[in-house]
């Protein structure tokens, strides 16, 4: 049993990627909930079927952040942002860096790492996962 699996239904996952990491537990998409500190909403999120890894985004004021989670350190993870449907990917590389109760995560503001040109809908990858995630600025 993978490690995110066996911890599903602890208080423990709950607080670490809801609170800490501000996104749902296995396979939930969240459209939009208020996080419960520091400001920050979050505007979209997914978790992998296995539990293995979350992403999301969070938005505070004009400030929007992307996230990734992860049991496991598969090294650097590229956050890359699309403007448009068919606009060339921009992307960013972070390092994963390890957290509390044996989670990685690596973070990203968009403001002034990612050109900004409109509010046109920005669709965002993470660390080459086929799902990606939406945000208008």
């Amino acid at each position: 049993m993978r490690p995110f699996a066996a911890l599903a239904s602890s208080a423990v996952l709950a607080t670490s990627l809801t609170v800490a990491a501000g996104i749902a537990p296995a396979g939930a998409v969240v459209g939009s909930a208020t996080a419960p500190t520091g400001g920050w909403k979050v505007v979209a999120s997914y978790c992998s079927d296995s539990g293995d890894v979350c992403f999301g985004i969070k938005r505070k004021g004009d400030l929007v952040r992307f996230r990734l989670d992860s049991f496991v350190d598969f090294g650097p993870v590229d956050f890359c942002v699309r403007k448009g449907t068919y606009g060339q990917d921009v992307c960013q590389s972070r390092a994963l860096i390890p957290g509390a109760h044996d989670l990685y995560h690596a973070s990203i503001l968009w403001n002034g790492n990612y050109p900004d040109g409109g509010r046109k809908v920005r669709h965002v990858s993470f660390a080459g996962y086929p799902n990606t995630l939406a945000f208008k600025p």
